[in-house]
């Protein structure tokens, strides 16, 4: 079994490529499970709960990139699908220090846990949900 915080896409691709049983994405997110031929998807929240955290989260990121200069959201952002919203900003090039230490703060604020890496600011809900 792999774990890995990468987007769905990258998962499914794993599930079907790599030799393990199966993958957990997104930090807990889903897992994708490759059985009898076919990746099997299960995901940790509803689609409903999902479809709203993503909404949140892509409006929490707008205002982050409105309020820090030189943030942006990352430009593999529409190519690494997310099914939940573990990451909304990522610097594309290099900001200070100082500025991913906001990015993250503001994500705090907006209630997020958030983790700032050499390359990028990652998000994530500050309340997970139990698997079912």
């Amino acid at each position: 079994m792999a774990v890995t915080g990468r987007p769905a896409g990258w998962c499914d691709h794993i599930a079907r490529m790599w030799p393990v049983d199966a993958v957990v994405g997104e930090n807990g997110a889903f897992y994708f499970l490759f059985a009898h031929g076919r990746v099997q998807r299960q995901y940790r929240d509803a689609p409903d709960v999902r479809a709203r955290n993503r909404d949140r989260l892509a409006k929490i990121a707008q205002g982050i990139v409105a309020a820090v200069p030189g943030c942006a959201i990352a430009a593999d952002q529409p190519y690494a699908r997310r099914i939940s919203p573990s990451t909304i900003a990522r610097t594309c090039r290099p900001l200070p220090l100082a500025a991913a230490e906001r990015i993250a703060e503001l994500m705090r604020e907006a209630g997020l846990r958030a983790k700032v890496s050499s390359i990028h600011v990652n998000a994530g809900s500050a309340t997970t949900t139990s698997w079912r």
